[in-house]
């Protein structure tokens, strides 16, 4: 499994279909939603809520990546 860390704070998710700003922790499980890193964003699906790490003493999210989901 691949793990990628990188700091968010707001995030743009799809709604209905019009994209709306919320807060990361406002995220739920099965919605579409923007990243932006290094000036590019990039759309995933959220495959859980974010739940708090006491290791990394953050909130985390498991992901998948919207483009690299292949039908067939």
């Amino acid at each position: 499994m691949q793990q990628q860390t990188v700091e968010v704070k707001e995030v743009e998710v799809l709604i209905r279909g019009i994209w709306t700003k919320k807060k990361f922790t406002d995220i739920q499980k099965g919605q579409t939603f923007k990243i932006e890193e290094n000036g590019r964003a990039k759309k995933c699906i959220a495959r859980t809520d974010p739940y708090w790490d006491d290791m990394y003493e953050t909130y985390i999210i498991d992901l998948l990546d919207k483009n690299k989901i292949s039908l067939g």
